[in-house]
């Protein structure tokens, strides 16, 4: 008897694979105008961002100049510092991202090491990441995009809300005007707002922040490095708590 022809193999579903077509096109080289071009624009970019940096640190030293010799050298790192990364983030929204990103593992040891619990340093996270929200919400509007990424958190958001205006009302609020305050109440539930709230679009600025693979590996990778810094500094820190009463025994 004839032996059946072996059945050819099915080709592979690239698109199941996660492989996209486009990775494999050769795409045209560019021209010397089009190179001399893209080069200008770089030169343009570089000297805008320049101009910025040293407008912004100009503006800072001399607001740190006035606190410092009005109050003192923490007050006037924090306000140099806070103006800095203020005008940075304005104008440059998704580099201060990352560098909120790079700041957070170290934000406690910069707070309490450099700013001696100062309420100002606790503050600083928020100067990376608040002003960057306004230009790329813009940017989203004018690509009609929706700024809230997933969609499905809008109603767990706004129960949230929800309950947190009810709490400030009945709470905050009615102790703000007793007749004994108890500290600052709608001080602390502005804080408790910005705790639960404000760091809610960061989810849709990471996810835009990432664009390509290469960002994609890029990111990464700068957690793990920065996951193994603020486990060094953690070890350091424990160390040097377990060697003070040490040295306090043998003195």
């Amino acid at each position: 008897m004839a032996k059946k022809a072996a059945k050819p193999p099915k080709p592979l579903d690239l698109k199941k694979l996660g492989v996209k077509l486009e990775d494999f096109e050769l795409k045209p080289e560019l021209t010397p105008q089009e190179i001399s071009e893209q080069q200008k624009k770089r030169k343009r970019e570089t000297q805008k961002f320049i101009n910025t940096f040293i407008l912004a640190l100009s503006l800072g030293i001399v607001i740190g100049a006035i606190l410092f010799f009005v109050k003192d050298a923490k007050l006037a790192i924090a306000g140099g510092g806070g103006i800095l990364v203020l005008l940075m983030s304005i104008n440059y929204p998704y580099l201060a991202i990352w560098a909120f990103t790079i700041y957070m593992p170290f934000s406690g040891t910069i707070t309490y090491w450099i700013g001696g619990g100062n309420a100002l340093f606790q503050l600083a996270k928020d100067g990376f990441a608040f002003p960057a929200y306004y230009p790329i919400y813009q940017e989203f509007k004018k690509k009609k995009l929706p700024f809230l990424i997933p969609k499905g958190l809008s109603v767990s958001l706004q129960i949230l809300t929800v309950f947190l205006v009810l709490t400030f009302l009945s709470e905050n609020v009615s102790q703000q005007f007793s007749s004994k305050p108890n500290g600052k109440p709608i001080l602390m539930a502005i804080i408790g707002f910005k705790v639960l709230l404000g760091y809610i679009p960061l989810l849709t600025c990471t996810y835009s922040l990432i664009k390509t693979k290469v960002q994609l590996v890029w990111f990464t990778r700068l957690h793990v490095l920065l996951a193994i810094a603020a486990a060094h500094l953690e070890y350091c820190n424990i160390k040097c708590c377990h060697q003070e009463p040490a040295k306090e025994r043998i003195t």
